[in-house]
C-alpha cells in the first residue's frame, strides 16, 4: 500500500542543454521492475510513438545510518533531470500541465539503513553453514510429468530485524527471496547484499488522471534499482543507477535483474522549473 508522506515539491522540466559527465567505474546494479497488467495491455495495444505526459513528485529521502555527505550533495532536481533523459527514450514527455498529465512519477532515493548482521553475530562464514539453517530442496512433479525443484527456506532470525526486512522490500528483493525459486546460495547472496549499505532510487508511476478526478492512487509501474555504496559517492552513483536501470522503466520483469553500470555515453538533459508546492500527502515506497 502506498502512503504519501511529506511530498514537498511538484516539478516539471523544460528542454535545455546540460552536460552530464561520462559514467565510469562500473558497478553491478540490481533491478526490480513491476507493471500492472492494465498498463502493459494499454501500452502494447496503443501506438509506441504516442507520448505520455508526466510530472515528478519529490518523495522520501532515506539518509541511512552512515554519515555520507555525498547524499546531501545531490539535489532532487539533479536526480529528476537525469531520469528525464532516459524517460524521453520511451516517449515520456514532461509538461507543466500537472492536472492534464497522464502520469505522475514519485521518486524516493537514498541509502539503506543497515544493522549488525545475524551472520556476523552467529559466526556464519560459509554457504554450507547457512544451508544448515535455511532448509533443503523439495522436488515436485506436475500433471504433465515435469519435475521442478524449490527451496522451502526456513525463516531466519534475520527477519526479526525490522531494518533488514524493510530494506528487502524497499529494494525489491522481498518477493524473490520468499517465492521458493532461489537456491540456498542465491538466497545467501541476497542476504549478504542486505547486510551492506546500498544506494538506491525507486520510481513509482501513478495514473495522474485517476488521482485528479477520483483521488485514487493507482500504481501503473514501479522500478527499484540499487548498487553497493562502499567505495563510491552518491554523486557518482545516481547517474550510473539511472542509466543502467532505465530500460526497465514501465516494464514487468520476473525476479531480479543484474546489470553492469559500464555505459560511458554522454547525454543531454532538461532544465528544472518548480511550478507549485504540493500538500502533505503519502509517499511511502
Amino acid at each position: 500500500m502506498l502512503n504519501f508522506h511529506n511530498i514537498t515539491t511538484l516539478i516539471t522540466l523544460a528542454v535545455c542543454t546540460l552536460w552530464i559527465a561520462p559514467i565510469s567505474h562500473a558497478s553491478r546494479v540490481i533491478i526490480n521492475a513491476e507493471a500492472s497488467i492494465d498498463y502493459e495491455n494499454k501500452r502494447s495495444s496503443g501506438s509506441k510513438d504516442a507520448p505520455i505526459t508526466y510530472h515528478f513528485i519529490k518523495g522520501q529521502f532515506f539518509k541511512g545510518y552512515v554519515n555520507d555527505k555525498s547524499l546531501t550533495d545531490v539535489t532532487f532536481l539533479e536526480i529528476a533531470e537525469d531520469l528525464a533523459v532516459h524517460l524521453a527514450k520511451q516517449n515520456y514527455v514532461p509538461t507543466a500541465n500537472a492536472e492534464d498529465n497522464d502520469v505522475m512519477l514519485l521518486v524516493n532515493w537514498g541509502v539503506t539503513a543497515v544493522e549488525e548482521s545475524f551472520e556476523d553475530i552467529m559466526g556464519i562464514t560459509s554457504i554450507e553453514e547457512y544451508d544448515e539453517l535455511y532448509g533443503s530442496p523439495t522436488a515436485s512433479e506436475s500433471e504433465d510429468g515435469d519435475t521442478s525443484t524449490t527451496y522451502d527456506v526456513t525463516a531466519s532470525p534475520n527477519w526479526s530485524a525490522l531494518g533488514k526486512r524493510d530494506n528487502s522490500k524497499l529494494l525489491g528483493f522481498w518477493n524473490t527471496m520468499h517465492d521458493g525459486s532461489l537456491m540456498p546460495s542465491e538466497h545467501y547472496e541476497l542476504q549478504a547484499l542486505l547486510g551492506e549499505e546500498r544506494y538506491f532510487i525507486v520510481v513509482i508511476a501513478f495514473d495522474n488522471q485517476k488521482f485528479i478526478t477520483e483521488n485514487e492512487k493507482e500504481i501503473l509501474w514501479v522500478t527499484r534499482f540499487s548498487m553497493r555504496a562502499k567505495g563510491k559517492s552518491f554523486k557518482q552513483a545516481f547517474p550510473e543507477l539511472t542509466n543502467t536501470a532505465s530500460d526497465y522503466f514501465g516494464q514487468h520483469v520476473k525476479g531480479l535483474k543484474r546489470k553492469r553500470a559500464d555505459d560511458d555515453s554522454q547525454v543531454l538533459v532538461g532544465e528544472i522549473e518548480v511550478i507549485s508546492e504540493a500538500t502533505d500527502r503519502d509517499s511511502k515506497k
